[in-house]
């Protein structure tokens, strides 16, 4: 996806369903950061949480708009400890 250029609406449209389909997956980022990366449990943890930092920042404004809510309940639920630390 980082590759993907967003000159069109179109394609900011399937970049922004790219990044919605990994917060409809939660439980597959998990499995990917412990059982195909072979992490701990804290570096997994942490690499799921920046993900979905980071993914949330590649979408468009509206898209943001829209799913802030969402975002900001994912956060909170999984990572309480690290939006308390990181003022998020």
């Amino acid at each position: 996806m980082k590759d993907f250029p967003r000159d069109s609406i179109e394609k900011q449209i399937v970049a922004d369903a790219d990044v919605i389909a990994h917060f409809d997956a939660l439980p597959s980022l998990f499995s990917d950061a412990f059982h195909v990366r072979g992490l701990n449990l804290e570096e997994g943890t942490e690499f799921v949480f920046r993900k979905l930092q980071r993914d949330y920042q590649k979408l468009s404004p509206r898209s943001k708009k829209l799913f802030k809510n969402r975002y900001d309940q994912i956060m909170k639920i999984l990572f309480t400890n690290r939006v308390k630390k990181e003022g998020i």
